[in-house]
């Protein structure tokens, strides 16, 4: 009986150790503040998503200045952690559904940067009846410092 006991406590004891390891590497600490930044951009217009929750999850992903380029709507210019929130919830209020469902991902990471790949289809609708939905490659850089920030977003439409 003490025999099984012991190999069930290292059996967890490997397991735990082995999440925690995992947890700290680079590549799960960026995966996880890219599908936090998406998971926010996502919305449903009935949600009982609180907006100040949604803005202080984003204020913990994204940097104090984010640089943004691609086509429409995509802004095309530097912006503050603010003017970026404010962005947000001007799509949000004027959308009734975004969907973003990744296809693929690629991590590349350079010291304390690092560049995630997406291929996505966007789903978007204003109302019932105005929908559409596009395959995008979007671009997101990140910086370490006291955790990983996005501080960069690019994009563009996939033909």
């Amino acid at each position: 009986m003490k025999k099984k006991i012991i190999i069930v406590a290292l059996i967890l004891l490997v397991s735990v150790g082995g999440y925690l390891w995992h947890s700290q590497q680079p590549e799960h600490q960026i995966g996880k503040a890219v599908d936090q930044f998406l998971e926010h951009v996502e919305h449903r217009k009935i949600s009982i998503r609180n907006k100040d929750d949604v803005h202080n999850a984003l204020s913990k992903i994204l940097a104090d200045t984010i640089e943004f380029h691609g086509v429409s709507p995509l802004p095309t210019n530097d912006m503050t952690l603010e003017q970026t929130l404010d962005k947000i919830d001007q799509f949000q209020a004027l959308t009734t559904l975004c969907e973003i469902t990744v296809s693929e991902r690629t991590i590349q990471i350079i010291e304390s940067k690092a560049q995630v790949y997406l291929t996505t289809e966007i789903h978007v609708a204003v109302g019932k009846n105005n929908q559409v939905k596009q395959n995008w490659e979007l671009i997101l850089d990140l910086k370490e410092k006291d955790d990983w920030r996005i501080t960069g977003l690019r994009g563009k439409r996939l033909e």
